[in-house]
């Protein structure tokens, strides 16, 4: 065991402690002799009480020098090493950095990011070790995304490598890294081992962390965190559905925003969308939140559009983390949905007409569709292939020619529709039954009951039909009843749960039981109709094969399916700031690496048929916890590591000296302040002492031996 100081130039004052005993001599009075008559009768009391004076004074001006000497210990620090744990002079060290690259480092502390705090002491803490020393760097989020290997002492490798790191876009989940530091030290020999944790210590990170977990867990191990400010007061949008409102000009945003502190929060909300070239941003909308302490508040916020392809963002006021204030947004009309409407009448245009309804629906502009409107006996004239989606309209009998080509559309991807009516009856239908998803029974006339939209989690687009139109007020007067297929999926339903619309499993056919004028029902009347028409010709007639992926999270690939017609040398993925990202191509599928950063990214390329494509999605972050910024406390420590030893270190100017201090031995800084203390109060009490025996024994003390003695005293005293 020995000593070091990790302030020893305040060793200089060492000397300043015998400044008492120097004042006490130097400032000594000089003896006065006066003279006086017979001291006979003093003689028994000065030999009682001088001895114990002269010692009192003594160890007065003892407790005067140790409590000097104290302070001057406790400025300079000296650190005690004791056992194999601390270390001794010269011994080695093995060191594991966990750093913390989650998006929640990338809060603000002091006007610096806490990633870039951590880097900086990861840099001190490495450029302090000795060529004697071995260390590793192992960085995660929700996983290891990086691992220097072995134990080594390439210490200004590994800086250079943490000055390349940049924070991730990802979660936190400690227990992996951790449990990985303890496999590598139980690989060394090494006597002094150490885990330094560079992290937030956010709370939900640790939540799965327990002793019992970690496969090579040591006790004798030490833990070193970074103490951090309290919790942080911050907002977050959690969830965004952006879709458009198809019987307006209008893009609808439904979010939900999160008070994770416990102060009340206003923050503006507003809605922006990016240029075409996705270099600047115009603000399109915007309201106030007033946000409670932990409250979740939805809010809609509506946005006029000016062109049917729109890219933009969902931007939250500024707060301490501003990484998750933000929701990125490609919302792309398909190219024009060209539909063919066959039905029986000569003067389809008529208002007579049984289309004259859906037309109107699907024309309205702004609008994706073009429309052509044939009889049944004109089938065998179109190219089929020409067209997205044909909509037959209570057809009655189909040629088998027209009935093979109708097949083949739906075989190479088309969208058939089937409405009944008066002249559709199931001998008609059966030439279609291959690709139909139910068979037909008798007519049926339904009383007093209301339809019912199917709920979809996923589709912002039905939820809001279902919750802004009143489908009580929809009536069916007459409709045809249907036996489902094994491959059948109800979207529409009476309330008492007979099938209404019926889509086959990959949505490329439906029947409609009731007619689509206001004969057999009065759903055409009704505000919901052309909304929810256009969003069910949308939904099922894009035939080609690339989907918006609007929900694609960071640390995800993008995947979509192969087309023939794409040249696959042409294909390039650019990210938010124009970096390519590598594709994997296969004969089904496109997959690009993990995409690693939220922003809008554009996929282009050449297709032989159409030429060159561009098409945009959105990424964003995947949103669990990692918004609330509660910290872990000294207790929560204690409890997941109750019999090892750590510590909390603040990142200060002190931090390295401190961080050493502990890893090699013990500091006394403490026990010395405490013994200063001791030390002065003692102090303290013997001088009160002394004065009350000095009155008890000599001052005025009257005994009948003598008056003159009394005076004597008194004289002395004074």
């Amino acid at each position: 065991m020995n000593f070091n100081f990790l302030n020893p130039h305040f060793l200089w004052a060492l000397p300043l402690c015998l400044l008492p005993i120097l004042l006490h001599f130097l400032l000594k009075k000089p003896v006065k002799i006066f003279p006086f008559g017979d001291l006979r009768l003093l003689r028994k009391i000065v030999l009682k009480t001088s001895p114990r004076r002269k010692f009192e004074e003594w160890l007065i001006l003892f407790l005067r020098v140790l409590t000097l000497l104290a302070l001057v210990l406790f400025f300079s620090r000296p650190v005690f090493h004791f056992g194999a744990l601390a270390g001794h002079e010269g011994d080695s060290m093995t060191l594991i950095l966990l750093l913390d690259s989650s998006y929640s480092m990338q809060k603000e502390e002091k006007g610096i990011k806490i990633f870039d705090q951590a880097k900086n002491l990861a840099e001190k803490i490495l450029t302090q070790l000795k060529a004697e020393d071995r260390s590793c760097l192992i960085v995660y989020s929700d996983k290891v995304t990086y691992f220097s290997g072995v134990l080594n002492n390439e210490h200004q490798e590994l800086i250079r490598t943490i000055q390349n790191l940049k924070c991730a876009y990802l979660e936190t989940e400690i227990s992996s890294p951790l449990n990985q530091a303890y496999q590598i030290l139980s690989e060394s020999p090494s006597a002094n081992k150490a885990i330094i944790v560079l992290s937030d210590l956010a709370k939900h990170g640790w939540e799965e962390t327990q002793v019992e977990n970690l496969k090579d867990f040591d006790p004798n191990v030490r833990l070193v965190f970074l103490k951090m400010s309290e919790d942080f007061e911050n907002a977050s949008i959690q969830k965004a559905q952006i879709f458009h409102d198809l019987s307006s000009n209008f893009l609808k945003t439904e979010v939900e925003v999160r008070n994770w502190g416990s102060k009340a929060l206003a923050l503006p909300i507003s809605v922006e969308y990016f240029s075409r070239t996705n270099q600047f941003l115009k603000r399109k909308a915007e309201q106030l939140l007033n946000l409670s302490p932990f409250e979740s508040q939805k809010v809609s916020i509506t946005a006029n559009e000016n062109e049917p392809n729109i890219t933009g963002r969902i931007v939250l006021g500024s707060d301490i983390l501003e990484t998750d204030n933000e929701v990125y947004f490609a919302q792309e009309f398909p190219e024009k949905i060209k539909i063919l409407m066959v039905e029986e009448h000569a003067q389809m245009t008529a208002l007579t007409g049984e289309s004259y309804f859906l037309r109107q629906a699907y024309l309205t502009p702004p609008t994706p569709f073009e429309l052509k409107t044939i009889t049944l006996g004109e089938i065998k004239n179109e190219n089929l292939k020409s067209f997205n989606m044909i909509f037959l309209i209570a057809p009655s009998l189909i040629s088998d020619e027209s009935a093979q080509e109708l097949k083949e559309f739906v075989k190479a991807g088309g969208s058939l529709w089937i409405c009944l009516g008066e002249r559709s009856t199931p001998r008609n239908l059966m030439i279609l039954d291959d690709v139909l998803p139910c068979s037909f029974n008798q007519t049926i006339e339904p009383k007093a009951l209301s339809l019912i939209l199917k709920s979809s989690q996923d589709d912002a687009d039905f939820n809001s039909l279902k919750s802004e139109y009143d489908w009580d007020k929809i009536r069916i007067y007459k409709m045809v009843n249907t036996a489902l297929k094994l491959n059948a999926e109800p979207l529409i339903s009476l309330s008492d749960g007979t099938p209404y619309l019926i889509f086959s499993k990959d949505k490329k056919v439906a029947v409609w039981a009731s007619s689509m004028d206001r004969s057999w029902n009065n759903l055409a009347g009704k505000p919901v109709f052309a909304p929810l028409m256009r969003k069910l010709a949308l939904w099922s007639s894009q035939t080609n094969s690339f989907r918006e992926p609007f929900n694609l999270k960071v640390g995800e690939p993008f995947r979509t399916k192969a087309i023939l017609a794409w040249q696959n040398n042409s294909m390039t993925l650019l990210s938010p700031s124009q970096e390519k990202i590598e594709l994997h191509f296969s004969t089904e599928e496109i997959v690009s690496d993990p995409i690693l950063e939220p922003g809008i990214y554009t996929l282009s390329g050449l297709d032989i048929k159409k030429g060159r494509f561009e098409k945009k999605f959105a990424v964003n972050l995947a949103k669990d916890k990692e918004s609330d910024l509660k910290t872990m406390k000294e207790d929560d420590l204690k409890k997941i590591f109750p019999k090892t030893q750590w510590k909390i270190l603040e990142p200060n100017e002190e931090f390295i000296n401190s961080l050493f201090s502990y890893l090699k031995g013990k500091e006394l800084n403490q026990v010395l302040i405490l013994l200063s203390a001791l030390f002065l109060l003692m102090e303290i009490f013997l001088i009160s002492n002394r004065k009350f025996y000095s009155k008890s024994d000599i001052g005025f003390k009257e005994d009948n031996e003598s008056k003159n003695q009394s005076r004597f005293f008194g004289f002395i005293r004074k």
